[in-house]
């Protein structure tokens, strides 16, 4: 596998590409979290774009490459270092992916 990480101001750009014998595609998981042990997360989610919200501060996950691919809910919760979070996640079509992480400026 193969990942090459791009930092910008306010976001972080991910291009992901996997090889290898009898491997036909790549799935992409984000750990969206949804309670911080006192309030629960406002989500936004469309086909290619999650958006989180939490005490006036927001990160967002965009999909930059997939094709007709989408995100989509596990519908598990997951205990995590800072309360609860639920994985989201998308198939790329072949074998690379590219995606972002950001904040509003």
């Amino acid at each position: 596998m193969t990942e090459l990480i791009t930092e910008k101001p306010n976001e972080v750009i991910v291009a992901d590409q996997i090889s290898g014998k009898d491997i036909e595609q790549l799935r992409i998981y984000y750990p969206m979290l949804t309670f911080n042990g006192k309030d629960k997360t406002k989500i936004q989610m469309s086909q290619k774009t999650l958006k989180m919200q939490m005490e006036n501060k927001s990160v967002s996950f965009e999909i930059l490459k997939s094709g007709k691919n989408e995100l989509k809910r596990t519908g598990k919760s997951l205990k995590h270092r800072n309360g609860l979070v639920e994985p989201v996640y998308f198939d790329a079509d072949g074998l690379s992916a590219k995606y972002r992480i950001y904040t509003e400026k």
